[in-house]
């Protein structure tokens, strides 16, 4: 994280972080993070939101995500836009952010194809 952060301010951009630490492990438990930049500073970008799967199933995503709203408020009070994406599969994240009032605004879509393993070897 300290390196995106580095990256972010190399190229004009902020970022806030929140993270969770379980305490009984000391284990991080999850985190998330959002950027801006100073050329759109009324724009903010939700980056990665992950929360281990141990510790899954007790609203850590929502309270990341949340908290993290309230200090976008705070600390950067210009902002009137936050763009967040995650995959159609993700219901946990989609239900997150249904609740805190994302409205969906556009769709993706990646495509892939898997390849057998070549049985005469890389070179053939």
């Amino acid at each position: 994280m300290r390196r995106i952060e580095a990256e972010l301010a190399r190229q004009g951009g902020q970022m806030l972080m929140a993270a969770v630490l379980h305490l009984p492990s000391g284990e991080l438990a999850g985190y998330t993070f959002v950027q801006r930049f100073r050329e759109k500073p009324d724009v903010v970008y939700q980056e990665d939101t992950l929360v281990l799967p141990a510790h899954r199933g007790r609203g850590l995503g929502m309270l990341l995500k949340a908290g993290n709203l309230l200090r976008i408020r705070r600390r950067w009070p210009e902002a009137r836009r936050l763009y967040t994406w995650n995959a159609a599969e993700n219901s946990p994240m989609l239900a997150i952010n249904t609740t805190l009032g994302f409205t969906l605004a556009g769709y993706e879509a990646g495509w892939q194809k898997r390849l057998a393993p070549d049985r005469d070897g890389p070179d053939r």
